[in-house]
Formats: structure tokens, C-alpha cells, sequence
């Protein structure tokens, strides 16, 4: 799906439990055997009737229906990582900060809701509205689920029944995946739709921030297409040859010339399989790449070349290069190239939106902000 690939983001707007990681608009289901599949929350749903307003967002009122679906998912993905059913919900939860099960459980239903609440409004705000290429992923994605969830033949009728069992139904699901799209629409608003609206200096703060380096670098590989370590004198041979390529690149002084001979030996000698998606080298900060690679650029000067710098993958002769804005850190798998820019965008429409949540004005009604989770779950 296009709209879900094209943008990866810390928010966990694209890590909620009703979906699967990354955005995707498929419904969280749990195998046969798990324990959490056993759990009955009917009577947990029965407690209030499903209007009751739980509280509101920004004026958005919020029913016990709606809070239930998170409730429910939330607690099934608890159960799920528990690998059993909690019982003790005053229990630590491991979550960090000595949150009990039961306060993040309940922090997180109301983030979920607080996420969707604000990033509907605030593409209303915007003038943001679903494209017509939206409406059309969203027609096939349902196709899709409807297909995996109720079989090849199944009917609409099929489907809001399944919704039911998960105390959903057609209009919340066709909200949630429709805020979803307009939280990406958003992004193609404010920040571009490669982060081109991200500036130069913004981008180079960000660089800087995250200790983003460039370097590109030509490798005689030590192992075979199978992993296996090549013979003793194979690995003399690439360890003499990379020598000499160091020593020919250290040799020349003007950066341009010195890009040339690089360009040349580089098509001629690497065998890094990541060069043609990366021709112009790497932009990466740490754990990106292996930490001889990582150490041996850090030590050089821009438009400088290493002397030979070996790793499981063999000799690299690395050349450190000016970081640019414009630099690729990564390519997508359908081929597309996300630059130093796109990600410094992602990180600032992250503070944005986290600026959104934290203005929201959210109001609990009656006791519902201090609600016994666990108690309501023994119903």
C-alpha cells in the first residue's frame, strides 16, 4: 500500500494496537493457541451503555464505545506480550516509570484516542481532505480485510459482524483508516511530500543533532556469496590489492580529481552489493552500519581516504565526504530514495503533531479518568 510505505515515523499514531506495526491498516488477531484469545470482555463492555460520553476532545465527544475498542485491544495485546492472561493488573507493568497494568493500559487508550481526535481535526483545520487516490487504497484495503478476516466470498455483512466481535463497527474502522491517510496527507501538506519544505539549515541541525556522517568506500570482499571466509592467500590478495587503492586515493590532494580516480577504481574494484542503490555513497548515523565502517569514517577528514579498514565483510578503503541535505540515507524497496531532508522533515512533523497532542484539551466525565481497570475486567 502506497500511502502506508511512504513515510516511517516515531509517532505512535502508526503503532496503534487496532493495526499491525508500521501503519497498516489490517486488524490486530491473535492465533488459536494464545491465551489472550480466551478472554471474555463482554461483561467489562456491558458496564455502561455504549453512548455514555466518557470524555471529550477538544470538544469531541468520546462514547464508552469508542474508549471500549481501544480498552479491548490494548488489553488483548497485554495478555498477548504477558503470554498469558493478566490477572493482577495493580502489577508492574515493565513499561517503565513503575506504571501499574492497569495505568498503561489506560494511558494508552487515551493516547490513541487523543492521536485520531487531533489529527482529524487538525487536517480540517488545514483544509487537508482525502484524495480520490486515497478513497481508492482505502476501497482496496477494505476488499482486503474483508477477504483475510471473512473468506474470499464474504459480504459487508460478513465483516461488520467480525467488526462487532471486536467491539468495532464500520464507521469507526472507516475512521480510524481515514485519519490514518490524512495523517500522511498532512505531512505531504506541511512538510512536502520528500520533506522538500524541510530547509537547509533545519536539515543540517538535524544532522548534527543525530550525529549524521557521509562517506562512500570501495570493498574488496573476504567472504563468498554464501557468507564463507575465501582461502588465506585470497584474503592476502584483496588485503594487498586494497592497499594499493588506499595508497593511489591518498596520493592526490584536489577534491575533484580525487572524486574522479574514486569514481574509477570504485567501478572497477568494489563489491558492495549496496552500490548501485547507494552510487554516491552513505549518509548514516550510529548502528546503521557496521561499527568498523562507522569508527573509520568518524576519523577522517572530509575528502579523505582511509588506508584499509577490515570487517566480517572484508577491506574498505572508505572515503568521508561532505554531509548535504540532499544525501540518500536509505531506499525503499520499491526504489525509492529518502534523503537527509525527508528525514529531517519526519522528525520535525513529529515535534509538531507531539505539539498538537500536548495543546489538546481533553475533559473526563464523571469517574471515567480514574476507572478501575481492573476491577471492570473481572465483570
Amino acid at each position: 500500500m502506497k500511502k502506508y510505505t511512504a513515510l516511517v515515523l516515531a509517532l505512535c499514531l502508526a503503532l496503534t494496537l487496532c493495526l499491525s506495526a508500521c501503519g497498516s491498516t489490517e486488524i490486530r488477531s491473535y492465533s488459536d493457541d494464545e491465551a489472550a484469545k480466551a478472554r471474555d470482555l463482554s461483561g467489562a463492555y456491558a458496564a455502561y451503555d455504549p453512548d455514555t460520553v466518557v470524555m471529550t476532545v477538544n470538544g469531541d465527544k468520546i462514547t464508552w464505545h469508542e474508549y471500549f475498542y481501544w480498552l479491548n485491544s490494548i488489553v488483548l495485546s497485554l495478555d498477548s506480550e504477558n503470554g498469558s492472561q493478566i490477572t493482577d493488573w495493580s502489577a508492574d507493568s515493565g513499561k517503565g516509570d513503575g506504571q501499574t497494568f492497569a495505568q498503561y493500559a489506560a494511558a494508552q487508550v487515551k493516547q490513541a484516542i487523543l492521536q485520531y481526535h487531533v489529527i482529524n481535526a487538525k487536517a480540517a483545520e488545514l483544509g487537508v481532505a482525502l484524495t480520490d487516490d486515497d478513497k481508492t487504497e482505502l476501497a482496496s484495503t477494505l476488499k482486503t480485510n474483508m477477504a483475510k478476516y471473512c473468506g474470499d466470498n464474504a459480504t459487508e455483512a460478513d465483516f461488520d459482524k467480525y467488526l462487532q466481535s471486536m467491539y468495532m463497527d464500520r464507521e469507526y474502522y472507516d475512521y480510524i483508516n481515514g485519519v490514518i491517510m490524512l495523517y500522511y496527507d498532512i505531512f505531504d501538506e506541511t512538510m512536502g511530500k520528500n520533506g522538500e519544505k524541510c530547509s537547509d539549515e533545519e536539515t543540517d541541525n538535524f544532522a548534527k543533532d543525530n550525529a549524521y556522517i557521509t562517506a562512500d568506500h570501495i570493498l574488496l570482499s573476504t567472504v563468498d556469496s554464501e557468507g564463507a571466509a575465501l582461502a588465506a592467500d585470497k584474503i592476502a590478495e584483496k588485503q594487498k590489492q586494497a592497499q594499493e587503492i588506499a595508497d593511489e586515493l591518498q596520493g592526490i590532494t584536489d577534491h575533484t580529481a580525487l572524486l574522479k580516480k574514486f569514481k574509477e577504481l570504485k567501478a572497477k574494484y568494489t563489491e558492495d552489493t549496496g552500490a548501485a542503490s547507494y552510487p554516491n555513497g552513505y549518509c548514516f548515523t550510529d548502528g546503521q552500519m557496521v561499527d568498523e565502517f562507522r569508527t573509520g569514517a568518524e576519523g577522517l577528514k572530509e575528502y579523505q581516504a582511509s588506508d584499509p579498514v577490515k570487517s566480517d565483510y572484508g577491506y574498505h578503503v572508505i572515503l568521508r565526504l561532505p554531509t548535504t541535505p540532499d544525501d540518500v540515507v536509505s531506499v525503499t524497496s520499491d526504489g525509492t530514495t529518502r534523503t537527509l531532508r525527508y528525514y529531517a522533515a519526519v522528525d520535525r512533523y513529529n515535534t509538531l503533531v507531539g505539539s498538537w497532542l500536548q495543546a489538546a484539551d481533553v475533559k473526563w466525565e464523571g469517574s471515567f479518568e480514574t476507572l478501575d481497570i481492573g476491577a471492570l475486567l473481572k465483570k
